[in-house]
């Protein structure tokens, strides 16, 4: 972070928020401990029953040896008395971690092209391969290797996931018309039968509905709560905290009565929220740093940025925060007392809380020197970049496909998933900061002052600025806390079109 500036005495009805970078560490703590006395018990249980089965099996013999059961009471297998579970039916975590593939319930009729068709969604499960998911829903090999041949140029079967699915559609004669896979919730692959018998492949885009939205509240609990209030997801806390570094902090100076505004686009697919675009404008009303704002302005991969209203980048950093986060849960501190060991370690990088399977991006182009497991750290990335600098990235979920060392990757791609792999107490990015061989703060360096825009885009900015600059002055926020914010007496949603 940028350099702390002293905070001056506030009013007694000015009380400072609680922190909003603080990790929960203590209710982490005992959220693992249960789950390792779970765990121990598990096991227990486990060597309890074979420790009994080995018993069993051993007087079951000498029985046999020894001549006819003198007891009436048969001796039976469990496994044989108990129904099985059947994973096929299930459609809950538990079918997913302890299934094979997973059939969701019900067909749906569909009409593809005047004729009634039957539909049915599976999820992949714990399937040995994509093979055998496509045979236990049903397929005979000669479709699962029609839909192979098609699909082979558009995915790698080896990187199907637990929670893929894939639809089947057949016809009353219980024909394969088509397949769909779906990895992602943007896009899905299909495999569609032609009149001739054969199957084409083709990837397609699902339709984004994206909703501009222009609104504001005030601050009573703390900013991530406000925003919540407002209809928006906590991890908007995570752009005003990287937007404004350097001129706010928002753990020790944000109080009572602060206001916000923020423009933006929310994504959805079927009414259901997918993500947020950018946050193309930003406002924060303080009253112990002033009002600050920003604008995101986009002229090129190289030129996109938060700038202030004469066009000055907010950070003149050649690196940009790796992720969308909902919290700092804990800055670079030499001195940190570790929430596991319990004992003073350098925390030498900063913690990004985010939920599990957020996107982390490259902070910066470069090549890639280090992506796989490295014992506390989880999956680890490690990327080299110019004038000595190194970034590291632990505690993945995972790690995109083709990271892997000397790949080259641009600022800004997705190299890998929020996870909590490695010595980790929750879901978070642990990104770390190397020059000349030392580790540094990469708040420090990342939040810098900015230069002003090239005079050959100037123009564009302003014209652009002043059309998002009457969007945050038509917020109308309710100050007195009755009723939420609106914007000139219309809905908050000043726009709305389809990606």
């Amino acid at each position: 972070m940028g350099s702390e500036q002293p905070i001056e005495k506030q009013p007694v009805n000015h009380r400072p928020l609680s922190d909003v970078g603080m990790p929960l560490l203590r209710r982490q703590r005992y959220a693992m401990r249960g789950k390792r006395v779970v765990s121990m018990a598990r096991v227990g249980v486990v060597a309890v029953a074979g420790a009994a089965g080995v018993i069993t099996i051993y007087s079951l013999s000498t029985d046999a040896d020894a001549g006819p059961r003198t007891d009436e009471t048969p001796v039976v297998d469990a496994s044989l008395a108990m129904p099985q579970k059947d994973d096929s039916a299930q459609v809950d975590t538990d079918a997913v971690d302890h299934g094979k593939m997973v059939q969701l319930p019900d067909d749906t009729e569909i009409v593809i092209e005047g004729e009634h068709s039957l539909q049915r969604v599976y999820q992949f499960g714990q399937s040995r391969g994509f093979r055998f998911a496509l045979l236990d829903a049903g397929l005979s090999t000669q479709d699962c290797v029609a839909i192979e041949n098609a699909l082979r140029p558009l995915m790698d079967f080896r990187r199907c996931r637990p929670r893929d699915r894939f639809t089947v559609v057949r016809d009353k004669s219980q024909k394969l018309l088509r397949f769909r896979y779906q990895a992602n919730s943007t896009e899905y692959l299909e495999a569609v039968r032609t009149p001739q018998g054969a199957f084409v492949g083709s990837k397609q885009k699902v339709p984004v509905s994206r909703e501009r939205i222009a609104r504001g509240g005030v601050v009573m609990a703390s900013l991530g709560d406000a925003l919540m209030r407002e209809g928006f997801r906590r991890t908007l806390v995570g752009d005003f905290i990287d937007v404004f570094q350097g001129q706010i902090r928002f753990d020790t100076q944000a109080r009572v009565g602060d206001v916000f505004k923020v423009l933006v686009d929310e994504r959805s697919i079927d009414g259901k929220f997918l993500d947020y675009g950018p946050v193309l404008a930003i406002e924060y009303q303080s009253q112990v740093a002033g009002t600050l704002r920003a604008f995101y302005f986009e002229a090129g991969e190289e030129n996109k940025g938060y700038y202030n209203a004469e066009g000055r980048a907010m950070h003149g950093s050649w690196m940009v925060t790796p992720l969308r986060y909902e919290r700092i849960s804990s800055p670079f501190d030499p001195h940190r007392m570790h929430p596991i060991l319990k004992r003073p370690k350098p925390h030498y990088g900063v913690d990004y809380a985010a939920p599990s399977g957020t996107p982390v991006w490259a902070a910066a182009s470069g090549r890639i020197r280090f992506a796989g497991m490295k014992g506390a750290n989880g999956n680890l990335i490690g990327i080299r970049h110019e004038n000595g600098y190194e970034t590291y990235y632990a505690h993945l979920l995972r790690i995109s496909s083709g990271i892997r060392s000397g790949v080259r990757v641009k600022q800004r791609q997705v190299i890998g998933y929020v996870g909590s792999t490695g010595r980790s107490t929750g879901p978070h990015l642990h990104f770390g900061l190397k020059h000349q061989g030392r580790f540094i703060d990469p708040l420090r360096e990342m939040h810098s002052p900015g230069r002003v825009m090239a005079r050959k885009h100037l123009h564009a900015f302003k014209r652009q600025r002043k059309k998002m600059q009457r969007a945050i002055d038509a917020i109308v926020v309710n100050t007195a806390g009755q009723g939420a914010a609106h914007v000139a007496g219309r809905p908050t949603a000043v726009d709305s079109h389809m990606d």
